[in-house]
């Protein structure tokens, strides 16, 4: 080669040949496969080349960091020209690839259904390209192979994702946080309960028991002019206790005084603005407290349920026996009056023949009379009637005269104005006879007036 010492030196000067010499040339590299110049390749075909280990897949290649060039690799130095160097066996390696572009898939790692790119000439390849074109097929839950060992790619792309993908569970985090959560609510509920339910167990929870000496079947009764009797615990102490009959204040406003322990006894007594009938008694401290529970009552009409009767008449059911007088004109006199459950008769009200006898005019008599009653008492009142079934009078001169039947003989009404007293009226119908011995029929006025009574309860 000629050289030119006139042109311009193209290297800085401590890089030029000395003058006069032309400039070194780096020695050529054979091609790929081939010995250096002038040498015979004794080994030729070349060694086979050891393959490369298979990236596992799912974790991507050892990359350097973003924007940093790849670590080159120093290739061996080549003999000089001329000589042979028996170690120029190996082919020329592959510098790794550059890292892709900042959110591209790295072309060393084949993308998820996709065909990977084929390996650079003289290299070997983890993956078999004698599958069909569309991509590499493989069994995604197959283990994975050993460093160095290829995959076995037999099985098509499958379509749920492979175990290596599957995201990382979350890591469990500790109960021990929501336990303490848990428990301390729990004691604040507790503690918070506790200490309601001790105020309450400390507030008045008044009680009361009410009582009558008259019942019906097991429940308090009362009638006009009755008592009952309250008893209380558990009030206020020094407070004024008022009662309730139906949640609304007793007829009458009565009110009690409890004690210093709050404890309350009293006695009402029961008029006539109590409505006959079931009830409930209740009652409350001036401070609200009010009886949870309470005391069912029964209000009766005076008489009844064994409670006396108006003006403290002998009860309904009572037995007695009043001893009466009439003031009826001719029909005054005495009688004698039976009261038994509730029903009125005399003696001689059995429907039996009773006879009499008497004088009229100098002349004797008998007379035959059947008699039956009716009557009852009730509430202090009392009402008898005495019916004739039978009346004939007998003459000892040989008159006989018959009633016309039946007729009443006898009606009282009257009412108690104590316990044992009672009076009212007495009346009797007209009697209309018939006589023989040319008598022919005669009437007897009826008769009206009063009459009254001592009771005698048995």
């Amino acid at each position: 080669m000629s050289y030119d010492p006139t042109e311009r030196a193209s290297q800085p000067p401590d890089q030029q040949p000395p003058y006069g010499q032309p400039p070194q040339q780096p020695p050529q590299q054979p091609p790929y496969g081939q010995p250096p110049y002038g040498q015979s390749n004794p080994s030729w075909p070349p060694a086979p080349q050891t393959p490369i280990a298979p990236t596992v897949y799912g974790q991507p290649p050892q990359q350097p960091p973003y924007n940093q060039p790849p670590t080159q690799q120093a290739s061996p130095t080549p003999p000089p020209y001329g000589q042979s160097s028996p170690s120029w066996q190996s082919a020329p390696q592959t510098p790794p690839a550059p890292p892709p572009p900042y959110g591209q898939s790295s072309p060393s790692l084949p993308s998820y259904g996709q065909p990977p790119q084929a390996p650079a000439y003289g290299q070997s390849s983890s993956f078999p390209y004698d599958q069909p074109a569309g991509g590499v097929s493989y069994d995604p839950y197959a283990p994975t192979p050993a460093p160095g060992q290829p995959y076995q790619a037999d099985q098509p792309w499958g379509a749920g994702v492979p175990p290596a993908f599957q995201p990382a569970a979350p890591p469990k985090k500790s109960n021990l946080k929501t336990i303490l959560i848990v428990l301390i609510v729990i004691l604040v509920l507790a503690a918070g309960g506790g200490g309601t339910a001790l105020y309450f167990a400390t507030r008045p929870q008044p009680v009361i028991n009410v009582t009558s000496q008259y019942s019906v079947g097991s429940t308090p009764a009362g009638a006009t002019s009755t008592t009952f009797t309250v008893t209380g615990h558990d009030f206020s102490g020094n407070s004024t206790i008022t009662f309730l009959l139906d949640n609304a204040p007793i007829p009458g406003g009565q009110t009690a005084q409890s004690d210093s322990n709050g404890n309350v006894s009293t006695t009402f007594t029961v008029t006539d603005a109590w409505a006959v009938g079931p009830h409930t008694i209740t009652a409350k401290d001036a401070s609200g407290y009010t009886t949870k529970v309470g005391k069912a009552i029964t209000i009766v009409k005076p008489g009844q349920a064994n409670t006396p009767g108006p003006h403290g008449a002998p009860t309904d059911s009572a037995t007695m026996t009043i001893q009466g007088t009439v003031n009826a004109g001719s029909s005054s006199g005495t009688l004698t009056l039976t009261v038994n459950g509730g029903k009125v008769c005399r003696d001689i009200d059995d429907g039996q023949s009773h006879d009499h006898t008497g004088t009229s005019n100098g002349v004797g008599y008998t007379e035959t009379t059947v008699h039956t009653c009716s009557g009852s008492y009730q509430g202090g009142h009392l009402s008898y009637t005495e019916t004739a079934t039978t009346d004939k009078i007998v003459f000892d001169n040989g008159l006989t005269c018959t009633a016309h039947v039946p007729y009443v003989s006898a009606h009282l009404e009257g009412d108690f104005s104590s316990p044992t007293s009672i009076s009212g009226n007495y009346t009797e119908d007209s009697i209309v006879v018939d006589c023989n011995m040319g008598v022919g029929s005669q009437t007897f006025a009826a008769n009206t007036g009063t009459w009254s009574g001592v009771a005698s309860v048995q």
